[in-house]
């Protein structure tokens, strides 16, 4: 029986994947044929998943996807993708009332305005 979710020739862009579930699926989407481009702001911990990809043809780019020049950056890099994985997010926990506003736009910036213009 052919595999479902084979992914050979297919080129797929993963954000956070430096650890986790980042991590995690650029692994499997490498293993499962794909060129993978990932991407992640702690450059030790990118390399590492780097090394671990299967196959060949895989890419690594740094950024931080709070910061305008990175995100066009990565936008101007890209080939034409067959899959996006936006995983890189932030939680931090802040009570509304206390919270101050760079809180806010930092959480929005990374979870919600980066996936939209990565998209």
């Amino acid at each position: 029986m052919q595999n479902p979710y084979q992914l050979t020739n297919k080129c797929i862009f993963i954000t956070g994947a430096a650890s986790g579930i980042g991590r995690a699926t650029a692994l499997l989407c490498a293993g499962l044929g794909a060129k993978v481009i990932i991407t992640d702001l702690n450059e030790t911990t990118l390399l590492k998943t780097y090394e671990l990809l299967e196959g060949e043809g895989h890419k690594y780019a740094l950024a931080d996807l709070t910061k305008e020049e990175d995100l066009i950056g990565l936008i101007d890099e890209l080939p034409i993708l067959d899959g996006f994985v936006s995983n890189a997010g932030i939680i931090k926990t802040i009570l509304t009332q206390l919270g101050e506003k760079s809180d806010v736009e930092k959480i929005l910036s990374i979870n919600t305005i980066a996936p939209i213009h990565l998209t």
